[in-house]
């Protein structure tokens, strides 16, 4: 029996409660906070919800018992994967499942830690930071909060470093050059790429069976991904010093990649990938949007690929890796709502940047 079986039954039970289409349409149409709070509470957020409403009424509350709850869930699925089931009762599984999920979560530790740095460094409020944070990971609601709440970058830098031992090296590297704020912190960013992408291929390296492989696949696509927006963001670095900022271990290559750097027209840029899997991707990107929408397409791409290979093997670690991904798209989608009710932007706006048109 597979490891997988246990795991893969009680997930499909989940996936049911994921918002289909319509459901986002109905939550669309709605026009106050009353009418939002009463959809989220009989959803099946709705426990969670209700429970942050009672801490933060309003908005907030609601925000915070999306989060809680999908950090619940997936603190769940975890504990599923050290166990299958066995003439009805439990019985202890290998560590592979487990372990392979817990290496696919630490790409949330680093989309955390990257934005806990940002929002710091442009001196954001703790709550605007709060809410593009993803509870999954290392840290709960609770611990991501505190660091949001840090005076300082500095500050967050220290916290980080003492709950997080493995990232203190990075983190007290760079310390000596919060000389002010803000600060440059491409250098960092660069170093917290190498740093979880890099140790989690390297995990990844002696694992063998065709689930190590859908999760190294994926990681490998993420590194591409995230290649390409580092050169198309970087501005005036010289390009002696690009290597250093790009990670090995994705389908593309450096010799490949570094064309791109500097930026060319968006033209340019779509025949560049024409023989790549990402052509399509990039043929879909709408250069008015900028990095912002190629960035969504990419995260689209992804979800898409992962949600395939679930369909090509649904007896495999692909159902919970979709499932996670889909979860977390789906909170990022539900915030995007929230957030566009709050400053009362239209449903057609909304509708673009949730990409339901």
């Amino acid at each position: 029996m597979s490891d997988y079986n246990y795991l893969n039954a009680r997930i499909k039970s989940l996936k049911k409660e994921l918002f289909s289409r319509g459901k986002l349409d109905e939550l669309l149409g709605l026009d106050n906070l009353e009418e939002i709070k009463r959809f989220f509470l009989e959803s099946p957020y709705g426990p969670s919800v209700s429970e942050a409403l009672a801490r933060h009424p309003g908005t907030l509350g609601v925000e915070r018992g999306l989060s809680r709850q999908v950090h619940r869930t997936f603190q769940n699925i975890l504990e599923w994967s050290g166990a299958c089931s066995g003439g009805g009762s439990f019985v202890q599984a290998g560590d592979e499942p487990r372990r392979l999920l817990e290496l696919f979560l630490r790409r949330y530790d680093l989309h955390n830690v990257k934005t806990l740095l940002r929002g710091k460094n442009g001196k954001l409020p703790a709550e605007s930071i709060v809410e593009s944070l993803i509870p999954v990971g290392t840290f709960g609601m609770e611990e991501l909060s505190e660091l949001a709440k840090q005076p300082t970058l500095r500050d967050t830098f220290v916290l980080l470093s003492n709950w997080h031992e493995p990232l203190k090296r990075v983190l007290r590297k760079n310390i000596g050059s919060l000389k002010g704020e803000p600060v440059d912190l491409r250098g960092l960013e660069s170093e917290l790429d190498h740093y979880y992408y890099e140790g989690i291929l390297g995990s990844l390296s002696e694992a063998k069976g065709e689930d190590a492989e859908l999760v190294r696949r994926y990681i490998q696509m993420e590194v591409d991904i995230t290649n390409i927006l580092t050169l198309l963001r970087l501005k005036e670095i010289p390009r002696n010093e690009l290597g250093s900022y790009l990670m090995k271990g994705g389908f593309l290559g450096k010799g490949f990649l570094f064309p791109i750097a500097g930026g060319l027209k968006p033209a340019e840029l779509v025949q560049k990938f024409e023989s790549t899997y990402l052509a399509e991707t990039l043929r879909a990107w709408n250069p008015k949007g900028g990095l912002a929408d190629l960035e969504r397409r990419f995260a689209l791409f992804l979800l898409e690929e992962i949600k395939r290979a679930e369909r090509v093997d649904p007896l495999s670690i692909g159902v919970a890796l979709s499932y996670f991904t889909q979860l977390s798209h789906e909170l990022k989608r539900l915030r995007i709502i929230l957030h566009g009710k709050f400053f009362a932007l239209s449903e057609v706006k909304l509708r673009e940047e949730l990409q339901l048109v």
